[in-house]
């Protein structure tokens, strides 16, 4: 960690005042200034913003996919330096070897499990990078509800990036909200108070789940028509997409 005042935390997952600056060809670019979450065990985060604000950047630092500028992250006590079995990450496109077959695919990531553990061990922080966004919306429907179950059955930590508004509110305990890039910062998180299980149209008809609903809707469309702030291009986000405002079922 480059920074040299990560302090004792009660936290279960501490990303600590994180930066990240990439080289251009126009010089240093600084995607992310200065992001600070502490995540407890157990709770759903979902990170939301408008494309390129840094999102997957920041899930590759919690993953050890990348190392940060500045700061750093620190799980159960101990600072993230690399990729391990206690991390399982859904990237947001399909990452297969592409001159290796299906079995020699499944067999790499076995073998680098096994070199590091020699018991069964469930994942226990789970990474997501849009892991919906390219199912239709029914699929999308199951695929939300058995996450929820199966998150509470197993009681992981999970932070997921999402461009759907519902499906931020639906799912988490709290919603990060990314200000626009470069420079890109937490600009807001708010608490879902919501009881679980959580049934979909229940939801929608319920005035607290809806003012949750408005108030992301309202930061989204505050930040979107921010006159001359650029987004960066760091994130894996290149479909283009702004974050979708609509469908309670995904």
């Amino acid at each position: 960690m480059n920074r040299t005042r990560c302090n004792e935390m009660n936290s279960y997952l501490n990303i600590d005042h994180i930066s990240i600056t990439f080289p251009t060809d126009n010089g240093p670019l600084n995607v992310l200034k200065d992001v600070k979450l502490e995540v407890k065990q157990g709770e759903f985060i979902s990170l939301i913003g408008h494309s390129g604000c840094g999102k997957s950047t920041v899930l590759n630092i919690i993953a050890g996919l990348l190392n940060a500028t500045e700061g750093g992250v620190i799980l159960e006590g101990k600072e993230v330096t690399e990729p391990g079995p206690d991390r399982a990450v859904v990237f947001q496109h399909h990452s297969l070897m592409p001159w290796l077959s299906v079995y020699d695919n499944v067999r790499l990531a076995v073998d680098q499990l096994f070199k590091k553990t020699k018991s069964k061990q469930e994942r226990k922080v789970l990474l997501m990078d849009e892991p919906f966004g390219a199912l239709d919306s029914l699929t999308r429907t199951h695929m939300q509800d058995s996450l929820m179950e199966i998150q509470a059955r197993l009681n992981n930590t999970v932070i997921m990036i999402t461009h759907d508004v519902d499906e931020a509110v639906l799912l988490s305990d709290r919603i990060v909200m990314m200000s626009n890039g470069p420079s890109a910062t937490i600009g807001e998180i708010l608490d879902i108070d919501l009881p679980r299980p959580r049934d979909r149209l229940t939801l929608a008809e319920n005035p607290t789940y809806n003012h949750y609903r408005a108030e992301v809707v309202k930061f989204l469309h505050e930040r979107h028509t921010q006159p001359g702030v650029p987004a960066s291009n760091d994130d894996n986000e290149s479909d283009g997409e702004e974050p979708a405002l609509s469908l309670v079922a995904g």
